[in-house]
């Protein structure tokens, strides 16, 4: 512990400074994660703006680098897009699914009606 009270006083400040910054990394995050999450719904916009606004005023805040900002984003964006697409993937993989299911009964019938 400083025994000088100006680094008494920078210690507590620092304390404080780093509280502050955590909640808002914190706050990052969880819009983060709320976005990717909503990807698949009907307000995917609205979850993504959010977070990119978040994003955007910790960087403005000094919290994170202007760089960090700009690769976080790009990850949402990128994490975002994948979230659909693997959603896409599936509903397409269920279709064509049923699909030959369809065809397969399709077949079975028309082999009892030739026997």
């Amino acid at each position: 512990m400083p025994q000088i009270k100006a680094n008494m006083k920078s210690m507590r400040q620092d304390a404080a400074k780093r509280a502050a910054n955590a909640a808002v990394k914190s706050q990052i995050h969880g819009a983060m994660k709320k976005a990717v999450a909503a990807a698949n719904s009907d307000n995917k916009e609205e979850a993504f703006r959010a977070a990119v606004s978040i994003i955007d005023s910790a960087a403005q805040k000094g919290v994170i680098h202007k760089n960090a900002a700009a690769r976080k984003k790009s990850r949402l964006n990128a994490n975002v897009n994948a979230a659909i697409a693997k959603a896409k993937a599936a509903e397409a993989k269920e279709k064509a699914k049923a699909a030959k299911e369809e065809a397969k009964e399709a077949y079975k019938e028309k082999m009892e009606e030739k026997a």
